[in-house]
């Protein structure tokens, strides 16, 4: 759910599992409200309450597409410049630190 000055958008992380009367769910870009300025934008309350109930179940029951429960491939590690390395290599907890850094802060 975002909210911005002139509209809001609302979507679904699992939207292209989510079905309709048993049709898949089908509106706006990849399952999203995507721009909604007035309630004539949204769906019925009856409509959104079950895409709403639909959801929470398969986030209860552990529901993955084949988008989230791909593996990842190992990446190389990344390069640590030498006066950086030479300073983690001097203090135990700082490279204990950096280590548990996801690779985006590591890079920085």
């Amino acid at each position: 759910m975002a909210a911005f000055t002139q509209h809001c958008s609302y979507g679904f992380w699992r939207a292209n599992l989510l079905t309709l009367n048993g049709k898949p769910l089908g509106f706006g870009a990849a399952g999203q409200l995507s721009r909604i300025e007035s309630l004539k934008d949204l769906p019925s309350r009856i409509t959104l309450m079950k895409l709403v109930k639909q959801a929470a179940k398969m986030n209860a029951d552990g529901v993955t597409t084949s988008l989230m429960s791909g593996r990842r491939t190992a990446r190389k590690p990344l390069p640590v410049p030498a006066d950086l390395e030479h300073a983690l290599a001097a203090d135990k907890r700082a490279r204990a630190t950096f280590e548990r850094f996801p690779p985006s802060h590591q890079r920085e």
